[in-house]
């Protein structure tokens, strides 16, 4: 499902990026956030306390109060205007709106293979649309997506792909996303999203 079939290993981030850049801010800032997860193991509690709270601000919550109270901890842990990365990153999802997030975490350190497995798992149905029929959206997948969006826990894919099988899901494309255990996944993944809904 890459754009035009190119491997993934001959595709450029910023020109991949360029592409979705007209998709909504939510899912823009969600690419943000991913590529700060992506960093998990770097990131100080202030930081993971941030991205969180980015999370919330890309589904609307969240106050530009909170916003300020966010970035001014990671700016007093940076100890100076010249933030580090690993507190840089989870500042710009906190305080740039969803475009420019992502505009900014693009190059920012995180490996570019990374880069675009967030991308292609957020944003997948943008180059190749895939149609989830109403039927499949059955009370038990609906149940697993939203279980699987709010813990952040995408290792309950397979079993998603399972429940929408026995719905009369007969989608390669749908099923291989759920299954491939090479993709990882981010809050935003476009098969969740279009179960629950999300844009």
């Amino acid at each position: 499902m890459n754009p035009g079939g190119t491997p993934r290993a001959h595709i450029d981030t910023a020109w991949l990026l360029g592409l979705v850049r007209n998709q909504t801010d939510r899912r823009l800032r969600l690419v943000a956030c991913a590529l700060c997860r992506a960093i998990w193991d770097e990131l100080s509690a202030r930081a993971r306390e941030a991205v969180a709270f980015a999370e919330d601000l890309a589904d609307g919550g969240g106050t530009d109060a909170a916003r300020q109270h966010h970035f001014g901890h990671l700016r007093a842990e940076g100890g100076s205007n010249a933030l580090r990365r690993e507190l840089w990153l989870p500042a710009c999802t906190v305080v740039e709106a969803g475009r420019s997030a992502a505009e900014f975490a693009i190059g920012s350190g995180v490996a570019p293979e990374v880069e675009i497995a967030v991308i292609y798992d957020i944003f997948a149905a943008a180059f190749r649309p895939v149609a989830l029929a109403p039927e499949w959206r059955t009370g038990t997948v609906t149940a697993l997506a939203r279980q699987i969006y709010e813990s952040r826990d995408f290792s309950a894919m397979p079993i998603l792909a399972d429940a929408l099988q026995d719905a009369g899901c007969d989608s390669t494309d749908i099923l291989h996303h759920c299954r491939d255990a090479s993709q990882p996944h981010a809050r935003g993944c476009w098969l969740v999203d279009a179960v629950l809904g999300h844009t």
